[in-house]
């Protein structure tokens, strides 16, 4: 909700019991969201879903995110305390996109889409491969 007006500017978070918390992440651009037995991290713009549901054993009584927002603390009433690691991992999407495009021949534009990648390109991309999979870079 806008502060000054009080407007809605998300739609609302869809949760599968009666939220009882919510905290922002350091830089604001995420909520976090717990219930009964899980914790939730959401798009603070779009209310859009970031994670699934942080599932806990126990009924989740308090989160937080640490300093830095790379990780979220969950505590039970029961008394147990579970730290995820919500941090982007970039490495991994990084490579699946190049294997993406060594296997479609192809790296996407975002203004015109799919365009063929050059023989070097192509060099490039398998050399990549082949050091990622602890191989000589030729054959």
């Amino acid at each position: 909700m806008d502060a000054e007006t009080g407007q809605r500017t998300a739609p609302s978070l869809r949760h599968e019991g009666l939220p009882v918390g919510f905290s922002f992440s350091p830089d604001s651009r995420m909520v976090l969201t717990w219930e009964d037995v899980a914790a939730r991290i959401w798009d603070a713009d779009s209310g859009e879903p970031i994670t699934p549901p942080l599932r806990h054993e126990g009924t989740v009584t308090w989160a937080a995110w640490s300093p830095n927002g790379q990780e979220v603390a969950v505590s039970t009433y029961e008394g147990s305390v579970q730290v995820w690691n919500v941090s982007p991992f970039r490495p991994a999407i990084d490579l699946l996109e190049r294997q993406a495009e060594l296997l479609a021949a192809h790296r996407l534009d975002p203004k015109i889409g799919p365009v063929p990648l050059t023989p070097a390109e192509m060099a490039a991309r398998w050399r990549e491969w082949r050091q990622q999979q602890g191989r000589p870079a030729t054959p």
